[in-house]
Protein backbone atom coordinates (compact mmCIF):
# COMPACT_ATOMS: atom_id res chain seq x y z
CA UNK A 1 0.00 0.00 0.00
CA UNK A 2 1.35 3.22 -1.09
CA UNK A 3 1.46 6.43 1.39
CA UNK A 4 -0.57 8.46 -1.98
CA UNK A 5 -2.54 5.53 -3.23
CA UNK A 6 -3.58 1.80 -2.46
CA UNK A 7 -0.83 -0.09 -3.87
CA UNK A 8 0.67 0.94 -7.31
CA UNK A 9 -1.12 -0.40 -10.37
CA UNK A 10 -4.28 -1.08 -8.49
CA UNK A 11 -7.70 0.33 -9.78
CA UNK A 12 -10.16 1.24 -6.78
CA UNK A 13 -11.83 -1.26 -4.67
CA UNK A 14 -14.95 -2.77 -6.79
CA UNK A 15 -15.81 -4.77 -3.61
CA UNK A 16 -15.42 -4.91 0.18
CA UNK A 17 -16.43 -7.33 3.08
CA UNK A 18 -16.05 -8.47 6.10
CA UNK A 19 -16.81 -10.85 9.54
CA UNK A 20 -16.05 -11.07 13.07
CA UNK A 21 -17.08 -8.31 15.72
CA UNK A 22 -19.46 -6.74 13.92
CA UNK A 23 -19.01 -2.88 14.84
CA UNK A 24 -15.08 -3.83 14.68
CA UNK A 25 -15.08 -5.03 11.23
CA UNK A 26 -17.31 -2.41 10.21
CA UNK A 27 -14.81 -0.40 11.38
CA UNK A 28 -12.03 -2.45 9.21
CA UNK A 29 -13.61 -1.74 6.14
CA UNK A 30 -14.10 1.62 6.48
CA UNK A 31 -10.22 2.18 6.94
CA UNK A 32 -9.59 -0.43 4.43
CA UNK A 33 -11.40 1.97 1.93
CA UNK A 34 -9.11 4.62 2.47
CA UNK A 35 -7.76 6.17 -0.64
CA UNK A 36 -5.86 9.24 -2.36
CA UNK A 37 -3.40 11.42 -1.87
CA UNK A 38 -2.60 12.24 2.03
CA UNK A 39 0.14 14.93 2.08
CA UNK A 40 0.08 16.59 5.83
CA UNK A 41 3.13 16.61 8.09
CA UNK A 42 5.45 13.99 7.03
CA UNK A 43 3.59 11.96 4.54
CA UNK A 44 4.29 12.83 1.19
CA UNK A 45 7.27 13.69 1.60
CA UNK A 46 9.46 10.76 0.21
CA UNK A 47 8.20 8.08 -2.37
CA UNK A 48 7.97 4.62 -0.66
CA UNK A 49 6.57 1.96 -2.77
CA UNK A 50 3.64 -0.26 -1.02
CA UNK A 51 3.66 1.95 2.15
CA UNK A 52 0.52 1.75 4.66
CA UNK A 53 -2.32 4.61 3.86
CA UNK A 54 -1.25 7.58 6.55
CA UNK A 55 -5.68 7.42 7.34
CA UNK A 56 -5.86 3.36 7.40
CA UNK A 57 -3.04 3.69 9.97
CA UNK A 58 -4.91 6.32 11.97
CA UNK A 59 -8.31 4.28 11.61
CA UNK A 60 -6.83 1.41 13.03
CA UNK A 61 -4.90 3.41 15.99
CA UNK A 62 -8.41 3.66 17.41
CA UNK A 63 -8.75 0.14 17.67
CA UNK A 64 -5.62 -0.60 19.34
CA UNK A 65 -4.95 -0.32 22.68
CA UNK A 66 -2.14 1.03 25.06
CA UNK A 67 0.53 3.61 24.73
CA UNK A 68 3.46 1.63 22.78
CA UNK A 69 3.42 0.40 19.25
CA UNK A 70 5.33 -1.55 17.22
CA UNK A 71 5.74 -2.06 13.37
CA UNK A 72 8.20 -4.80 12.22
CA UNK A 73 7.87 -3.74 8.54
CA UNK A 74 7.80 -0.41 8.80
CA UNK A 75 8.70 1.35 5.70
CA UNK A 76 8.41 4.65 5.40
CA UNK A 77 7.33 4.45 8.49
CA UNK A 78 4.09 5.87 8.31
CA UNK A 79 2.43 3.58 11.14
CA UNK A 80 5.17 5.33 13.67
CA UNK A 81 4.68 8.77 12.42
CA UNK A 82 0.60 8.56 13.24
CA UNK A 83 1.37 6.30 16.07
CA UNK A 84 3.61 9.82 17.19
CA UNK A 85 0.39 11.75 16.40
CA UNK A 86 -1.51 9.89 19.00
CA UNK A 87 0.84 10.56 21.55
CA UNK A 88 2.69 6.70 21.44
CA UNK A 89 5.63 5.55 21.83
CA UNK A 90 6.64 3.99 18.92
CA UNK A 91 9.12 1.64 17.59
CA UNK A 92 9.70 -0.07 13.88
CA UNK A 93 11.79 -2.19 12.36
CA UNK A 94 12.84 -3.17 8.29
CA UNK A 95 15.25 -4.98 6.44
CA UNK A 96 15.20 -2.42 4.03
CA UNK A 97 18.56 0.92 4.71
CA UNK A 98 16.31 3.43 2.47
CA UNK A 99 13.14 2.17 4.65
CA UNK A 100 14.81 2.89 7.37
CA UNK A 101 16.41 6.47 6.51
CA UNK A 102 12.99 7.20 5.00
CA UNK A 103 11.29 6.06 8.30
CA UNK A 104 13.71 7.71 10.64
CA UNK A 105 14.23 10.91 8.59
CA UNK A 106 9.95 11.61 9.16
CA UNK A 107 9.60 10.89 12.46
CA UNK A 108 12.13 13.31 13.83
CA UNK A 109 11.25 15.83 16.70
CA UNK A 110 13.71 18.45 16.16
CA UNK A 111 14.19 21.69 17.43
CA UNK A 112 14.38 25.08 15.68
CA UNK A 113 17.42 25.69 15.81
CA UNK A 114 18.55 22.24 14.50
CA UNK A 115 16.41 22.48 11.71
CA UNK A 116 18.16 25.91 11.00
CA UNK A 117 20.70 24.46 11.02
CA UNK A 118 19.81 21.82 8.82
CA UNK A 119 18.41 24.61 6.66
CA UNK A 120 21.99 26.48 5.96
CA UNK A 121 23.63 23.19 5.52
CA UNK A 122 21.31 22.62 2.41
CA UNK A 123 22.05 25.88 1.48
CA UNK A 124 25.67 25.48 1.57
CA UNK A 125 25.66 22.00 -0.49
CA UNK A 126 23.38 23.48 -3.33
CA UNK A 127 25.43 25.90 -3.91
CA UNK A 128 28.69 24.12 -4.23
CA UNK A 129 26.95 21.87 -6.27
CA UNK A 130 25.68 23.92 -8.73
CA UNK A 131 29.73 25.00 -9.34
CA UNK A 132 30.83 21.42 -8.97
CA UNK A 133 32.67 19.74 -12.26
CA UNK A 134 33.89 16.63 -10.83
CA UNK A 135 32.20 12.74 -11.53
CA UNK A 136 31.16 10.46 -8.93
CA UNK A 137 33.90 7.95 -8.24
CA UNK A 138 33.82 5.22 -10.26
CA UNK A 139 32.40 2.51 -7.90
CA UNK A 140 28.78 4.81 -8.44
CA UNK A 141 29.55 5.35 -11.93
CA UNK A 142 29.40 1.87 -12.89
CA UNK A 143 25.93 1.71 -11.69
CA UNK A 144 24.22 4.85 -12.12
CA UNK A 145 25.37 6.52 -15.56
CA UNK A 146 22.88 5.30 -17.63
CA UNK A 147 20.38 6.61 -16.02
CA UNK A 148 21.47 10.56 -15.79
CA UNK A 149 22.04 13.05 -18.02
CA UNK A 150 26.19 14.23 -17.47
CA UNK A 151 25.50 17.62 -15.72
CA UNK A 152 22.56 16.43 -13.41
CA UNK A 153 25.04 13.61 -12.30
CA UNK A 154 27.80 16.14 -11.81
CA UNK A 155 25.51 18.10 -9.61
CA UNK A 156 24.19 14.78 -8.02
CA UNK A 157 27.81 14.34 -7.27
CA UNK A 158 28.38 17.87 -6.01
CA UNK A 159 25.29 17.24 -3.11
CA UNK A 160 26.85 13.69 -2.11
CA UNK A 161 30.24 15.07 -1.42
CA UNK A 162 28.40 18.19 0.30
CA UNK A 163 26.41 15.85 2.62
CA UNK A 164 29.69 13.96 3.45
CA UNK A 165 31.60 16.91 4.40
CA UNK A 166 28.47 17.98 6.65
CA UNK A 167 28.05 17.98 10.15
CA UNK A 168 27.38 14.52 11.74
CA UNK A 169 23.63 16.20 13.37
CA UNK A 170 22.45 16.96 9.81
CA UNK A 171 24.18 14.48 7.71
CA UNK A 172 21.42 11.71 8.09
CA UNK A 173 18.69 14.46 7.47
CA UNK A 174 20.55 15.98 4.37
CA UNK A 175 20.86 12.18 2.48
CA UNK A 176 17.17 11.70 3.40
CA UNK A 177 16.81 15.00 1.02
CA UNK A 178 19.53 13.25 -1.26
CA UNK A 179 17.65 10.22 -1.55
CA UNK A 180 14.23 11.94 -2.04
CA UNK A 181 15.27 13.52 -5.36
CA UNK A 182 17.47 11.18 -6.73
CA UNK A 183 14.72 9.03 -9.03
CA UNK A 184 12.56 12.26 -9.96
CA UNK A 185 16.19 13.95 -11.83
CA UNK A 186 16.80 10.72 -13.26
CA UNK A 187 16.08 8.92 -16.68
CA UNK A 188 13.82 6.51 -14.64
CA UNK A 189 10.01 6.11 -15.22
CA UNK A 190 9.07 6.09 -11.73
CA UNK A 191 10.26 4.33 -8.45
CA UNK A 192 8.46 1.18 -9.52
CA UNK A 193 8.95 1.08 -13.02
CA UNK A 194 12.98 0.69 -14.60
CA UNK A 195 11.85 1.56 -17.79
CA UNK A 196 13.86 4.28 -19.27
CA UNK A 197 12.46 7.75 -20.63
CA UNK A 198 14.02 10.59 -22.34
CA UNK A 199 13.83 14.04 -20.56
CA UNK A 200 15.60 16.90 -20.38
CA UNK A 201 16.35 18.62 -17.08
CA UNK A 202 17.58 22.00 -17.20
CA UNK A 203 21.30 23.14 -16.09
CA UNK A 204 21.29 24.04 -12.22
CA UNK A 205 17.86 22.47 -11.57
CA UNK A 206 18.60 19.28 -9.77
CA UNK A 207 20.83 21.48 -6.68
CA UNK A 208 17.78 23.80 -6.85
CA UNK A 209 15.67 20.99 -6.23
CA UNK A 210 17.48 19.42 -3.13
CA UNK A 211 17.02 23.23 -1.69
CA UNK A 212 13.71 22.97 -2.18
CA UNK A 213 12.72 20.15 -0.70
CA UNK A 214 14.83 21.11 2.58
CA UNK A 215 12.98 23.68 2.95
CA UNK A 216 9.99 21.52 2.50
CA UNK A 217 11.31 18.95 4.94
CA UNK A 218 11.95 21.44 7.25
CA UNK A 219 8.01 23.03 7.47
CA UNK A 220 7.32 19.32 7.45
CA UNK A 221 9.47 18.89 10.78
CA UNK A 222 7.17 21.99 12.19
CA UNK A 223 3.72 20.88 11.57
CA UNK A 224 4.84 17.29 13.25
CA UNK A 225 6.17 18.30 16.20
CA UNK A 226 3.40 21.17 16.59
CA UNK A 227 0.74 18.46 16.24
CA UNK A 228 2.74 15.47 18.27
CA UNK A 229 1.83 15.57 22.08
CA UNK A 230 4.46 16.67 24.66
CA UNK A 231 7.15 14.51 26.26
CA UNK A 232 5.95 12.11 23.31
CA UNK A 233 9.31 10.46 22.39
CA UNK A 234 10.91 10.01 19.01
CA UNK A 235 10.22 6.64 16.96
CA UNK A 236 13.12 4.43 17.47
CA UNK A 237 14.13 2.74 14.41
CA UNK A 238 16.61 -0.43 13.48
CA UNK A 239 17.65 -2.35 10.64
CA UNK A 240 16.88 -5.67 11.16
CA UNK A 241 14.76 -8.45 9.58
CA UNK A 242 10.98 -8.31 11.04
CA UNK A 243 11.40 -12.17 11.21
CA UNK A 244 14.17 -11.41 13.65
CA UNK A 245 13.73 -8.21 15.34
CA UNK A 246 11.80 -7.21 18.59
CA UNK A 247 10.92 -4.17 20.67
CA UNK A 248 12.95 -2.98 23.25
CA UNK A 249 10.22 -4.80 25.88
CA UNK A 250 6.65 -5.56 25.55
CA UNK A 251 4.19 -3.42 23.83
CA UNK A 252 0.57 -3.05 23.70
CA UNK A 253 -0.01 -2.46 19.96
CA UNK A 254 1.05 -4.01 16.09
CA UNK A 255 0.63 -2.37 13.14
CA UNK A 256 2.08 -3.46 10.11
CA UNK A 257 1.96 -4.28 6.57
CA UNK A 258 4.52 -7.49 5.84
CA UNK A 259 5.37 -8.13 2.00
CA UNK A 260 2.54 -9.68 0.02
CA UNK A 261 4.21 -12.45 -1.93
CA UNK A 262 5.03 -12.15 -5.63
CA UNK A 263 4.05 -8.55 -6.00
CA UNK A 264 7.33 -6.59 -4.95
CA UNK A 265 10.92 -6.34 -5.33
CA UNK A 266 11.64 -3.44 -2.66
CA UNK A 267 15.31 -3.61 -3.03
CA UNK A 268 15.96 -3.29 -6.51
CA UNK A 269 13.32 -0.78 -7.00
CA UNK A 270 16.00 1.39 -4.79
CA UNK A 271 19.08 0.24 -7.00
CA UNK A 272 19.79 4.09 -7.62
CA UNK A 273 19.94 5.14 -3.96
CA UNK A 274 21.70 2.07 -2.91
CA UNK A 275 24.35 2.86 -5.13
CA UNK A 276 24.61 6.91 -4.52
CA UNK A 277 24.16 6.56 -0.58
CA UNK A 278 26.55 3.87 -0.34
CA UNK A 279 23.71 1.79 1.29
CA UNK A 280 23.77 -1.20 -0.17
CA UNK A 281 24.98 -4.61 1.88
CA UNK A 282 24.97 -8.18 0.28
CA UNK A 283 23.43 -9.55 2.39
CA UNK A 284 20.37 -7.96 2.82
CA UNK A 285 19.50 -9.02 -0.09
CA UNK A 286 18.51 -12.92 0.39
CA UNK A 287 16.93 -11.44 3.56
CA UNK A 288 13.75 -9.92 1.33
CA UNK A 289 10.29 -11.77 2.38
CA UNK A 290 8.32 -12.88 -0.45
CA UNK A 291 10.11 -10.87 -3.92
CA UNK A 292 8.42 -11.11 -7.06
CA UNK A 293 11.88 -12.25 -8.20
CA UNK A 294 11.96 -15.42 -5.83
CA UNK A 295 8.44 -15.98 -7.24
CA UNK A 296 9.58 -15.75 -10.79
CA UNK A 297 12.68 -17.92 -10.36
CA UNK A 298 11.10 -20.64 -8.49
CA UNK A 299 7.18 -20.31 -7.92
CA UNK A 300 6.86 -23.29 -5.50
CA UNK A 301 9.88 -22.57 -3.10
CA UNK A 302 9.25 -19.10 -2.89
CA UNK A 303 5.82 -19.55 -1.82
CA UNK A 304 7.06 -22.43 0.96
CA UNK A 305 9.30 -19.97 1.98
CA UNK A 306 6.90 -17.20 2.20
CA UNK A 307 4.57 -19.04 4.15
CA UNK A 308 7.58 -20.46 6.76
CA UNK A 309 8.70 -16.64 7.30
CA UNK A 310 4.79 -15.60 8.02
CA UNK A 311 4.77 -18.52 10.56
CA UNK A 312 8.13 -17.77 11.64
CA UNK A 313 6.82 -13.76 12.51
CA UNK A 314 3.60 -14.06 13.55
CA UNK A 315 4.92 -16.98 15.86
CA UNK A 316 7.04 -14.17 17.65
CA UNK A 317 4.02 -11.95 18.09
CA UNK A 318 2.90 -13.13 21.37
CA UNK A 319 5.94 -12.94 22.79
CA UNK A 320 6.06 -9.16 21.75
CA UNK A 321 2.52 -8.12 22.95
CA UNK A 322 1.56 -7.31 26.52
CA UNK A 323 -1.32 -9.56 27.63
CA UNK A 324 -4.60 -7.93 25.79
CA UNK A 325 -2.64 -6.32 23.52
CA UNK A 326 -3.70 -6.17 19.55
CA UNK A 327 -2.16 -6.62 16.29
CA UNK A 328 -3.77 -5.05 12.84
CA UNK A 329 -2.15 -6.71 10.17
CA UNK A 330 -2.40 -4.89 6.62
CA UNK A 331 -1.74 -7.40 3.74
CA UNK A 332 -3.13 -8.17 0.20
CA UNK A 333 -3.39 -11.32 -2.39
CA UNK A 334 0.20 -11.95 -4.46
CA UNK A 335 0.70 -13.37 -7.95
CA UNK A 336 2.32 -16.56 -8.74
CA UNK A 337 2.47 -18.17 -11.95
CA UNK A 338 -0.09 -15.54 -13.50
CA UNK A 339 -3.05 -16.90 -10.54
CA UNK A 340 -3.66 -14.72 -7.32
CA UNK A 341 -1.98 -16.06 -4.08
CA UNK A 342 -4.78 -15.70 -1.37
CA UNK A 343 -3.35 -15.10 1.75
CA UNK A 344 -5.84 -14.29 4.56
CA UNK A 345 -6.74 -18.30 4.96
CA UNK A 346 -2.97 -18.52 5.95
CA UNK A 347 -2.58 -15.23 7.30
CA UNK A 348 -5.76 -15.95 9.74
CA UNK A 349 -4.99 -19.90 11.01
CA UNK A 350 -1.21 -19.30 11.77
CA UNK A 351 -2.34 -15.88 14.06
CA UNK A 352 -4.58 -19.01 15.40
CA UNK A 353 -1.93 -21.13 15.64
CA UNK A 354 0.63 -18.67 17.08
CA UNK A 355 -2.08 -18.15 20.26
CA UNK A 356 -3.86 -15.08 19.07
CA UNK A 357 -7.73 -14.78 18.70
CA UNK A 358 -8.93 -13.14 15.69
CA UNK A 359 -11.51 -10.39 16.49
CA UNK A 360 -12.22 -9.47 13.09
CA UNK A 361 -11.18 -9.06 9.57
CA UNK A 362 -11.74 -6.62 6.45
CA UNK A 363 -11.48 -7.47 2.84
CA UNK A 364 -11.34 -5.40 -0.15
CA UNK A 365 -11.11 -6.22 -4.45
CA UNK A 366 -9.06 -4.31 -6.72
CA UNK A 367 -8.19 -5.27 -10.08
CA UNK A 368 -4.14 -5.40 -10.70
CA UNK A 369 -3.63 -3.08 -13.84
CA UNK A 370 -0.17 -4.77 -14.11
CA UNK A 371 -1.84 -8.82 -14.60
CA UNK A 372 -5.42 -7.92 -14.89
CA UNK A 373 -6.02 -10.51 -12.19
CA UNK A 374 -8.56 -9.10 -9.44
CA UNK A 375 -6.69 -9.57 -5.82
CA UNK A 376 -8.03 -8.80 -2.36
CA UNK A 377 -6.68 -6.57 0.44
CA UNK A 378 -7.05 -7.86 3.80
CA UNK A 379 -6.79 -6.27 7.36
CA UNK A 380 -6.53 -8.70 10.29
CA UNK A 381 -7.39 -7.49 13.89
CA UNK A 382 -6.09 -10.39 16.55
CA UNK A 383 -5.40 -9.99 20.12
CA UNK A 384 -3.40 -11.80 22.66
CA UNK A 385 -5.65 -13.56 25.35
Amino acid sequence: MADQKRTAGWLPLTHIHSKGERSTATALEKALAQEGRVDRHTHGFHTYPAGLHPETARALLEHLPGDTLYDPFCGGGTSLVEGMLDGRETFGSDISPVAIAIANGRTRLWTPERITKFRSASRRITKDAQENQEFPPPFIVARVKPWYEPHVALELEGIRRGIAESEPDVRAALELVFSSILIKVSLRRSDTSPQRVERTRPLGTTAILFHKKARELGRRWEALAADVPEETPQAQVAQISGLEGDPPGLVHSILTSPPYPGIYDYLPFQQLRLAWLNWDSPEIWNQEMGSRRAFLKSPREALFNWNEDLRTWLTRVPHQLHRNGRAAIVIGDGVMENRVISVLKPLTQEAKDAGLRVIASASGGRQDMGTGLMREEHILLVEKS
